[in-house]
């Protein structure tokens, strides 16, 4: 495969858009040449929704100088001497950093770009969203002349496929993609071997797993009110954050520490139907959490018998110490809860799930018996040659031309 003409400078050129909701809305320089991209790549079969194509790319490194300026770094302190700026630039762009996937697609006047390494995103876009009609008083950045060095490399990779039907391409890409640029599959039980433990070594897990496992009846409650709510909210609370324990009732710890705590105690604490109310009103994923946004301590009324009881559950595998120690804590103590997601839960405990590791890993479980996700750049130095020895890689969308 030929050496690649766009550098790693070309793609750090563009500000990154991890964060930007609506991506980088571009001017009209810039989306003609992602629609001659767009052209270019027609020649190769669809790999997705949005007529999207997309191809790996090893970037050439291009100059230290246009990475960053030395005598500036220095003045700074960031580097001691010119041996120090180069040691710093090669951690920055090496073989790993190297890489990128370019995908592009379009919803029919919408055209966007996606540049993917790792946890870094460039979002490019010809508009907002889908519909958007346009606004003039929204800044349109031009990066046309990244673009058509972009348009340029396609234009060489599209080539070369075509002539030999991605043979030579995928190849390339098989032999060469970074480890950490791919998806796979681990066993936990194996993982954890490599790694010598886990974060689970820290609880009583056999001991946790015939709490999960038992199926004991829920603490039932005749009527639930917010006072009844906000006392057991706080003893989870104290599971998890027995720092705060700043001899605050409940009402004050729920009042402080909750994201809806001000708003609950507008109402009678000791009223079910303020309760119900309270609850209608407000987000039950803001109002009913113990860690923020990730573990909740849930209600539920049987419609039967017309009782109460309580749920805590997560779907942050990030999360799942603090669901634990709220299961423990609160069993030890004789308060029995519905326990959520045990499909999930149980299978990591036991070690008999499996674990993805993958550039973008995310915090939440997965399906398909995948548990959870990791990068590979999370696993120590030492460890990653083995970890991908026993991972089971996906092999890479392959690339074919149209008339194929």
């Amino acid at each position: 495969m030929k050496k690649n003409i766009l550098t790693y400078n070309d793609i750090h050129s563009i500000p990154t858009s991890r964060m930007a909701s609506n991506g980088i809305i571009v001017n009209v320089k810039t989306v003609a040449e992602m629609r001659r991209i767009e052209e270019l790549l027609s020649r190769l079969q669809p790999m997705g929704d949005d007529n999207v194509r997309y191809l790996w790319f090893r970037v050439a490194p291009g100059k230290p100088e246009d990475w960053g300026d030395y005598e500036q770094m220095k003045a700074c302190g960031d580097v001691q001497d010119y041996d120090d700026y180069l040691k710093l630039w090669k951690e920055y762009v090496n073989e790993d950093t190297l890489w990128y996937r370019i995908s592009v697609g379009y919803v029919n006047d919408f055209h966007y770009m996606l540049i993917d390494s790792d946890h870094n995103l460039w979002d490019i876009r010809s508009a907002r969203y889908v519909h958007d009609k346009g606004d003039s008083s929204i800044f349109r950045e031009d990066y046309s002349e990244v673009m058509a060095k972009i348009r340029m490399a396609i234009d060489q990779c599209v080539d070369e496929i075509l002539r030999d039907g991605g043979k030579n391409y995928m190849e390339f890409v098989e032999a060469n993609l970074p480890y950490q640029k791919r998806t796979g599959i681990i066993p936990r039980r194996r993982l954890n071997e490599i790694l010598g433990g886990s974060w689970m070594d820290a609880f009583n897990r056999p001991k946790l797993i015939e709490v999960l496992e038992s199926n004991s009846q829920p603490m039932e409650y005749d009527r639930l009110t917010l006072r009844t709510y906000m006392d057991l909210w706080a003893k989870c609370y104290l599971a998890v954050y027995p720092e705060k324990d700043e001899k605050k009732s409940p009402k004050e710890l729920f009042e402080w520490y909750s994201p809806k705590g001000c708003e609950a105690v507008k109402f009678n604490l000791d009223c079910e139907e303020d309760f119900i109310q309270w609850k209608a009103e407000n987000s039950s994923f803001h109002c009913l959490d113990v860690v923020y946004a990730r573990v909740h301590l849930w209600v539920r009324k049987d419609k039967t018998s017309g009782k109460w009881h309580f749920i805590i559950d997560t779907s942050s595998y990030w999360n799942l110490d603090e669901y634990l120690t709220i299961a423990e804590k609160l069993y030890d103590d004789g308060i029995i809860l519905e326990y959520g997601n045990l499909d999930k839960i149980l299978p990591v405990l036991k070690e008999a799930d499996l674990v993805e590791i993958t550039p973008s890993a995310y915090r939440y479980f997965q399906r398909d018996g995948v548990g959870s996700q990791i990068a590979l750049w999370g696993i120590p130095d030492e460890l990653r040659e083995e970890v991908i020895a026993n991972t089971n890689w996906e092999k890479q969308h392959e690339v074919k031309p149209n008339n194929v």
